[in-house]
């Protein structure tokens, strides 16, 4: 049996469209599940980055793995593979900091 209550809100034409974009940013298609997840918890992060940030992890952690094995067998590594490494590893670093400083605001942190 379900419990739940229903709670009425009214807004502005304005303030539906910006909810309705606010949802979209979020990835959240149930305006009900929306609102009452800001309305309990404040926020909502959107774990499509985190997603993102695991597969390039996956593929920076792959390159790694085969210029440890061309390093083993005496093969030569270019700096250009070198390279693309850091450039990888550095982008993984802006979005986890990025990450890291949304969960800050949603927690209320400077």
């Amino acid at each position: 049996m379900d419990n739940r209550v229903g709670i009425l809100l009214r807004v502005t034409p304005e303030d539906k469209q910006a909810i309705e974009e606010r949802m979209k940013t979020a990835g959240i298609t149930n305006m009900n599940a929306y609102i009452e997840t800001m309305a309990l918890y404040g926020s909502i992060y959107n774990l499509r980055e985190i997603g993102e940030v695991t597969r390039l992890l996956r593929y920076a952690g792959n390159n790694i793995n085969q210029l440890a094995v061309k390093a083993h067998t005496g093969k030569w590594i270019s700096m250009g593979e070198i390279d693309e490494i850091k450039k990888s590893v550095l982008h993984i670093e802006q979005m986890v900091i990025s990450i890291s400083d949304q969960l800050r605001r949603m927690n209320g942190e400077t």
